[in-house]
């Protein structure tokens, strides 16, 4: 009884990505995936970040998105590091194709860094036509305050959206 109970709410949930709740909109299942250049002044890393990115309509050209997701880095030692990424976004729909993102938050750097403020802007661009489950494709860069040194963090990916 507890395993249908499990399938049938996740399968609810998938299945049911958006929510309408007095005008607004809730995205639940959207996500983004990209690979990520960090530059900093002694070198540079690339690697790769996936976000769990839902988003609420405040109203019709503005919106707020959580944006959390984890990520591998290189540091100098060519060590991978597991990093977590934690940002509150708001966007500004700018036409039914354009929009623009900007917000902060940290990100935590696991025996590398620890806990560092985040400020990233995303240039997102819609296609007339959904491709699977791609909806979206996005230019994004985040900056990141370690204690002497910033991190520049730049990707380019796509938006994931499931369900309606």
């Amino acid at each position: 009884m507890r395993k249908k109970t499990i399938v049938f709410l996740l399968g609810f949930i998938i299945t049911s990505s958006s929510i309408s709740a007095a005008d607004k909109k809730i995205e639940l299942l959207s996500f983004t995936v990209a690979p990520v250049l960090a530059l900093q002044e002694n070198g540079w890393a690339a690697s790769g970040i996936f976000d769990f990115t839902p988003r609420y309509n405040i109203k019709d050209n503005l919106y707020f998105t959580p944006n959390i997701g984890l990520g591998i880095l290189l540091n100098k030692k060519e060590d991978y590091f597991p990093l977590i990424n934690a940002e509150m976004l708001i966007g500004i729909i700018l036409s039914k194709k354009y929009s623009l993102e900007a917000g902060g938050g940290m990100q935590i750097w696991y025996d590398n860094g620890g806990i560092n403020p985040a400020f990233s802007a995303n240039f997102l661009y819609y296609p007339s036509k959904q491709i699977s489950v791609i909806n979206r494709f996005f230019f994004g860069y985040t900056i990141v305050s370690l204690e002497n040194i910033y991190t520049h963090e730049i990707r380019i990916g796509v938006g994931i959206k499931l369900g309606k």
